[in-house]
């Protein structure tokens, strides 16, 4: 709920059943939504906090005309509470630690702050000073007199700008606790984020043990985020790719589901393939491809090869009535059909598998056969031969059908479906409910 809007400033009020109160300062780059959301808003909901969310319409450091009239909204609500917490980040993470004596704060997390955007006190990108410096920000560098509570310091060391700034506060602020979070860059919310570890970061900075707590809280919060994990993958996928690989496949075995989200990143996954085989490990390659492949394919880390995963040399292709492939497309789960001589599309020939009791359809996948299920959520794969709903191939009974002759040397198979017969079109449409069992519903096989 807004409870201040001024022409630069809004306050953001949520009530929770938490003991203390939390006050967050949105970072720059966020004016178009400063009347709708904050820092911190969907897991301070979550967990219900009682919170102030303060956001800004101009990106100029909380330093306003609108700025004593904020701090005593927020004091007319904090003086229900005996701790209070500050969270900033960037340009709200200045404003957390220059206010946190006016707000009685207990403890302050400021992520990648700026001391200050006066050029003649510091030294400044000239951006900050162009977009962000005006009139009445002279001398904004945070000083000793403004602070109160243990405050909290977050940067990577790699960002040069953040680095120089981090150290300039805790040299002009003493007891400054500097956390260095690597490899998050300067966005280092995007690397802790979630309802849950926003929770645990909260708790250790109302703890009594907070000092010596939260540099590790941060630390394996940031390590284990699946943001972070991609920074660093692709940091060192050039130099280490069978590390990489290694670390990748670990994310998606992991029983959460939060790691196994590394998989959407495509354009990673490719580099660390790529990679492995610039650095001659093929052997790593083609495994990596295989487990990647099972793992989209199924949605599980697979198991140790068994039987009915490995490819075997006797499988065949599917072939329509009208001579096409019958083929599967994998991204929209349905059948399609493919040129016989040369592939005309991206969908995945169909094969027999005659290993099987049943004749059972599947594709091949990088040396692995995968079967093809019929469900309610359309054709699904996966890697046990044993299921129920795999479609199969049967033998075909011609006698409803015109062209005798050409089903006289073999009569040719049939696939039954949960709604009829799977009939293919010239056109390459393959339905699965057709009534009939003619010419077009009507397969062959020829040698892979």
């Amino acid at each position: 709920m807004v409870i201040f809007e001024g022409q630069e400033l809004v306050l953001h009020h949520v009530t929770g059943d938490s003991d203390y109160l939390l006050v967050t300062f949105e970072g720059a780059w966020k004016t178009h939504i400063a009347t709708t959301s904050f820092l911190g808003a969907t897991p301070i909901k979550k967990n219900r906090i009682n919170a102030i969310g303060v956001t800004a319409k101009v990106d100029h450091w909380y330093i306003s005309p609108e700025t004593e009239i904020i701090l005593d909204k927020i004091n007319q609500i904090a003086r229900n509470y005996k701790t209070i917490i500050l969270i900033g980040l960037s340009m709200g993470g200045h404003a957390a630690i220059s206010f946190s004596k006016q707000l009685n704060a207990t403890a302050v997390f400021a992520a990648a702050p700026k001391w200050s955007l006066d050029p003649d006190e510091c030294d400044i990108p000239g951006e900050y000073v162009e977009r962000n410096f005006r009139s009445g920000m002279e001398r904004m560098g945070l000083r000793q007199s403004q602070v109160q509570g243990e405050i909290f310091v977050a940067y990577d060391p790699a960002e040069t700008v953040d680095y120089y700034h981090a150290h300039k506060i805790a040299d002009a602020i003493e007891a400054i606790h500097l956390v260095p979070t690597f490899h998050t860059g300067h966005l280092i919310f995007d690397h802790i984020c979630g309802s849950e570890n926003f929770r645990s970061l909260l708790e250790v900075l109302r703890s009594p043990q907070g000092v010596t707590e939260l540099p590790g809280t941060v630390s394996k919060i940031r390590r284990q985020h699946p943001t972070n994990i991609k920074q660093r993958l692709r940091k060192a996928t050039s130099s280490h790719p069978c590390l990489c690989k290694d670390l990748y496949e670990r994310c998606l075995q992991d029983e959460g589901p939060s790691l196994k989200t590394i998989d959407n990143d495509r354009e990673l996954s490719n580099r660390i393939l790529a990679a492995l085989c610039w650095h001659g490990y093929m052997q790593e390659a083609s495994d990596y491809l295989r487990t990647v492949t099972y793992f989209r394919v199924t949605g599980s880390f697979p198991v140790p090869a068994s039987r009915s995963s490995q490819i075997r040399a006797n499988v065949e292709k599917i072939l329509t009535y009208h001579g096409n492939l019958l083929a599967y497309d994998a991204e929209n789960h349905h059948f399609t059909c493919q040129n016989s001589f040369l592939a005309d599309n991206s969908a995945i020939p169909v094969l027999r598998d005659p290993g099987s009791e049943r004749n059972v359809l599947c594709i091949s996948l990088h040396g692995q056969i995968f079967y093809i299920r019929e469900t309610e959520d359309g054709l699904l794969l996966t890697s046990e031969m044993q299921d129920r709903d795999i479609l199969a191939l049967t033998i075909f009974d011609p006698a409803q059908t015109h062209d005798k002759f050409l089903y006289s040397h073999h009569p040719g198979y049939c696939i039954r479906t949960r709604e009829g017969y799977l009939c293919s079109s010239p056109d390459y449409t393959v339905s699965l409910d057709s009534p009939n069992s003619l010419e077009w519903e009507s397969y062959t096989c020829i040698p892979d």
